[in-house]
């Protein structure tokens, strides 16, 4: 049964929320194995490139994220159709902007304390170095989520806040996205429609990416065709075509599989995201079906109560596997990678998932009502995914 105290409603399309969770645990599971890692140099080479290569992957649930959240933002505009003018643009950014920026300014503020005012700089943290060599400018750059546009780096306080910004980018531009998804494919079939959108913004991604130029990088030019891949298969959905074969509900799985399996066998983020485009289109297939053990799965309340607080457990999860592993590194010394990562799990995960609670239900709980208080009459329906 559905915890009252995490949803009073199931979100429209539960699965997806219990997709979400995957995607959040295959970002925690990387960024557990890399703090270990990083703290047990004494574990063999080879041990170290094997764990890493397999499972130290954070980016590939990003791209999960990205591909969710166009499908997400895709319904909930849809729904307000007809727009009828400029205001639920205008409003729908409003309701994204209440939704997620309190939460993370709050971290950035309380980590910028911590480190400014405290002096408390933990060990090992490589990307603290990052320009601009100013905390407070770094600070305000993060705050207005333009560090990697104007820095082309990671955010110092919080470096997986590039995704946040990335997201802010298609923020603004998913209703133009979603107006030329569904005007091209009213006019020209989805099928025409996919195959120009995806090829264009294939296009612009690689070209951004062979540019050398880093503040492109971490722009939305390298992850477009990840969030249009979710417009488009929200539009597919919508069009009442319904994948009914087993064989589609059976893909899920092995998708899932080798969507976290993929990172050793891939050289180069043009090639890495094509081919995790197309598991992740598999796994939308298989959920469309309706049907089959892994939507059964993606269902289950334990999986849609964890996507339901994967923002808040995005925000803090790093933060605490870090000093975690500091703390175990310094308490217990050397230790066998294997004995490294079971020590960590056992107090790192247990604390990771004790603090995103704290932090859904204290920070960011409140501001998602007020978002959903923005809703225009048609996105009421749609509780809590979006």
């Amino acid at each position: 049964m559905t915890s009252p105290a995490l949803s009073s409603r199931l979100p429209a399309e539960p699965e997806l929320s219990g997709l979400r969770a995957f995607a959040l645990l295959i970002v925690v599971s990387g960024h557990f194995v890399q703090r270990v890692d990083r703290f047990n140099p004494q574990a063999t080479p080879e041990g170290r490139s094997m764990v890493l290569e397999a499972f130290a992957a954070p980016a590939a649930g990003v791209y999960l994220f990205f591909a969710i959240s166009g499908y997400l933002i895709a319904r909930a505009l849809a729904a307000e159709r007809p727009w009828g003018g400029g205001h639920v643009p205008l409003r729908f950014l409003a309701r994204r902007v209440v939704r997620i920026a309190p939460p993370y300014c709050i971290v950035l503020l309380v980590t910028f304390l911590l480190v400014a005012a405290a002096g408390l700089e933990p060990p090992r943290l490589n990307l603290f170095a990052n320009r601009p060599h100013a905390l407070g400018e770094s600070l305000a750059a993060s705050l207005t989520y333009l560090h990697g546009l104007l820095y082309g780096t990671f955010p110092r306080l919080f470096p997986p806040g590039w995704t946040l910004e990335v997201e802010m980018q298609f923020y603004l531009l998913a209703p133009l996205f979603c107006l030329a998804v569904w005007r091209a494919g009213t006019r020209f079939g989805l099928g025409a429609t996919t195959a120009f959108a995806l090829g264009a913004s294939g296009m612009l991604a690689l070209a951004a990416l062979a540019s050398g130029i880093d503040n492109l990088h971490q722009s939305i030019l390298p992850y477009a065709p990840l969030f249009l891949l979710g417009i488009l298969a929200h539009a597919v959905r919508g069009s009442g075509w319904l994948p009914r074969s087993p064989v589609t509900a059976a893909l899920g799985w092995p998708a899932l599989a080798a969507f976290v399996l993929l990172q050793p066998f891939v050289d180069g983020q043009g090639s890495e995201t094509a081919l995790r485009m197309l598991l992740i289109a598999l796994m939308f297939a298989s959920l469309a079906s309706g049907r089959g053990s892994f939507r059964a799965a993606c269902t289950a309340p334990i999986l849609v109560q964890i996507g339901l607080v994967s923002y808040s457990a995005y925000l803090v999860h790093l933060q605490i596997l870090h000093v975690t592993a500091a703390g175990v590194a310094r308490t217990f010394g050397a230790m066998p990678l294997p004995s490294a990562l079971l020590v960590n799990a056992a107090i790192g995960l247990p604390l990771t998932a004790m603090a995103a609670l704290l932090m859904f239900r204290g920070i960011e709980r409140p501001f998602q009502r007020i978002s959903r208080s923005l809703h225009g009459q048609g996105a009421e329906r749609l509780v809590r995914q979006d």
